[in-house]
Formats: structure tokens, C-alpha cells, sequence
């Protein structure tokens, strides 16, 4: 049974289906492999997450909204700016 990394990544936050998350841990239990490959996963999640703490000028920066693509098209609209302007008078 192969499982991918998006797999994986959903086990580790939590976000698969039973069904999912049935098959990843009877993958887990099987692959010596894919144990290590888990571990290693954690541990660099856990690493980010501390090195974001640890770092004084990410705790002074607000949060960042999560990605919502569409939810603002009024943000992709052109809007000349005078640098591109042609004059023309």
C-alpha cells in the first residue's frame, strides 16, 4: 500500500477521513520505512513551530490569514500606476 506525503501530512494534522487514516496506520504498523519517514515529518513540524517562538521578530509580526484563493478579487484588479502612464499631453 503506498501512502504519499499529502497522506502523511494529513495523518499528522489530524484532517483524513477514518477510512484514511485506518489505511495510514495499518501502513505505519507494516513499514519500519514509513515510521521513520512520520518521525521525521514531526520532528521538523516541531522544530518550525519552536523556531517560530524562539524568533523575536516573527512573535512582533501579526499573523498572517490563511490562503484564500478567490476570496478577494477585487485585489487583482490592474490599477495604473504614474510609472507606467504614457504621457501623452
Amino acid at each position: 500500500m503506498y501512502i504519499d506525503e499529502h497522506l502523511l501530512a494529513g495523518y499528522i494534522s489530524g484532517d483524513l477521513t477514518s477510512f484514511d487514516r485506518s489505511r495510514v496506520t495499518r501502513a505505519l504498523i507494516a513499514s519500519p520505512e514509513l515510521r521513520e519517514s512520520l518521525h521525521m515529518a514531526v520532528e521538523a513540524l516541531a522544530a518550525a513551530r519552536s523556531a517560530e517562538i524562539d524568533n523575536p521578530l516573527l512573535r512582533a509580526m501579526p499573523p498572517m490569514e490563511p490562503s484564500r484563493p478567490g476570496a478577494r478579487r477585487e485585489d487583482r484588479r490592474a490599477v495604473p500606476s504614474e510609472a507606467r502612464m504614457r504621457y501623452t499631453g
